[in-house]
């Protein structure tokens, strides 16, 4: 009986996700977590697949710590096919916060890569973002194709599951075809656009999905094949604000990052259009969550469109000190520079919870309740725990926190 609950579990959850509900997705897959755990099956079927949806649900509504403290969990030694997938999942925010751990993942992961294809689909589609993210075109394409070539192999057709890593050399292809052209190479330029071509092809045929045509793809999928006619329409030379603002709408409020990324892609077009105030309102939009959320790339893009554009990336000064918030009284505030992970940690710190109480209070290994205290001391100033908690109960802090599931 416990599998038929895990399997209910999962499949709840997966279409609580795809719609849009992600704090129903994060608590049923939370519930299916904790029963499975108990049964010692976190990493049996429907186990494993309930982690991460999990840790999909924090990571698609914007919450990165929570997420990342999931994420610290499936750093494994990689020795099973249940463990290659957790691991995958887990460059969802390496790579969107542009962190070192890519590279052991990768190392880890690509002795799977024909032997599980679900782990191979995630690994090699997000290292593709990861190289588009870092100038790489060549190969961002060459993992979208590997992925694409896998996914052929092993089904025979194309899926929903494509339309993300086609939009991602979509993104590619569109850059070399724009500099092909300011560059006056023409027949370069061609060539990005036919391959280009062939990829919205497929990500039109995943969004049709023909052996099932009446499956109804969900709100990720719907913005990922919107992006990809986007990037469709960016590759042969027309930038259009419409389609973009297609994205965002349809990516809504639910989806934080990938909405902040389509922004930025926004702001772009809308500068590029002469828009510059609606352009400036975008770009502002997307930076505050890119900061927020800890997003290094986004914000690296960020900035570099509002050095080119001549737009401002921060509020300006006054506006700042309106807003209020930690950010502007960083120098009258102790803890302005911790994180919201950091003041739950620290607020337990100050209770007198140990690493373990702390861990076991927040969903997280106690090992990584520690990593969070060492960056809290080192952030602070403080010398120990004891120090640590007296700026805490100075600054109001001390109550035990409410955490989501």
């Amino acid at each position: 009986m416990l599998g038929v609950e895990l399997r209910a579990g999962f499949q709840l959850a997966r279409v609580q996700l795809e719609s849009g509900y992600l704090e129903a997705a994060s608590s049923t897959a939370h519930q299916g977590v904790l029963r499975a755990d108990e049964a010692g099956l976190g990493l049996a079927p429907y186990g494993y697949d309930l982690q991460y949806l999990h840790y999909l649900a924090h990571y698609a509504a914007g919450e990165w710590e929570h997420a990342q403290d999931l994420a610290d969990g499936f750093d494994v030694r990689v020795t099973s096919p249940s463990e290659a997938r957790l691991s995958a999942m887990a460059l969802f925010i390496d790579v969107a916060r542009d962190r070192p751990a890519v590279a052991d993942r990768r190392t880890w992961l690509e002795p799977f890569y024909g032997r599980d294809g679900f782990a191979e689909y995630i690994a090699r589609g997000l290292l593709s973002e990861h190289a588009h993210w870092h100038g790489d075109g060549e190969t961002a394409l060459a993992e979208c194709q590997a992925m694409l070539h896998a996914h052929e192999k092993l089904y025979g057709h194309y899926a929903p599951p494509v339309i993300r890593p086609a939009a991602v050399g979509l993104a590619a292809l569109a850059d070399r075809a724009r500099q092909a052209r300011a560059a006056g190479d023409a027949e370069r330029a061609q060539a990005a656009v036919e391959a280009a071509r062939g990829l919205v092809g497929i990500a039109r045929e995943g969004g049709a999905y023909p052996l099932r045509p009446n499956a109804v793809l969900g709100v990720e999928g719907r913005g990922w094949l919107a992006r990809a006619e986007a990037e469709w329409r960016r590759a042969q030379g027309d930038n259009d604000p419409g389609a973009w603002q297609n994205v965002v709408a349809v990516f809504g409020q639910a989806f934080v990052y990938e909405t902040a990324r389509s922004r930025w892609r926004l702001a772009e077009a809308l500068a590029e259009a002469g828009r510059r105030d609606d352009a400036q309102r975008e770009l502002l939009l997307a930076a505050e969550v890119a900061e927020r959320i800890g997003a290094a790339p986004l914000r690296a893009a960020i900035s570099d469109l509002a050095r080119r554009a001549r737009l401002a990336d921060r509020p300006a000064p006054a506006a700042a000190a309106r807003g209020g918030g930690r950010g502007g009284a960083a120098a009258r505030d102790p803890l302005a520079g911790l994180t919201d992970r950091e003041v739950d940690v620290l607020r337990l710190l100050a209770a007198g919870q140990s690493n373990r109480e702390i861990g076991t209070r927040l969903f997280i290994a106690p090992k990584t309740a520690s990593v969070h205290v060492s960056n809290i001391l080192a952030k602070l100033g403080a010398a120990s725990r004891t120090e640590a908690a007296a700026i805490a109960h100075a600054q109001g802090i001390g109550l035990p926190v409410q955490r989501k599931s």
